[in-house]
């Protein structure tokens, strides 16, 4: 049962900081990799986004932010063979696709459009 399973939690995690704090991070996945344990290191965040295998398997892209500049953008690691990759953007500016809403979606002519625009009822 799980309270058997918890019973020795604190033991372990003690043991396991223990011999991790005896070895750098490549030492200790290495080790683990013999004996078959299934392990990842823990990175930091710019390691992340800067990890060229990431990049080059398709899960992060470099894109053009129009404010921020270039930013990387994760995608879905999964592939599919009859699915094409989804695009790679980053999130609308506040207000970009009013108009094509409004158009396309709610059927609005460009002179409603204009028309409320006027009025205020959005920037």
């Amino acid at each position: 049962t799980n309270s058997n399973r918890a019973q020795h939690d604190d033991e372990l995690n003690e043991l396991v900081s223990h011999w991790t704090s005896l070895l750098t991070q490549s030492e200790a996945l290495e080790a683990l990799a013999e004996h078959r344990i299934p392990a990842a290191p823990v990175r930091e965040l710019d390691a992340v986004m800067h990890d060229d295998h990431m990049h080059l398997r398709g899960t992060l892209h470099d894109v053009q932010h129009a404010q921020l500049g270039e930013v990387v953008l994760p995608t879905s690691p999964l592939k599919f063979s009859a699915t094409p990759k989804p695009t790679v953007r980053p999130d609308p500016e506040l207000g970009e696709h009013t108009d094509e809403v409004l158009w396309q979606w709610l059927g609005a002519t460009q002179a409603a459009v204009g028309s409320w625009r006027k009025e205020g009822a959005f920037s």
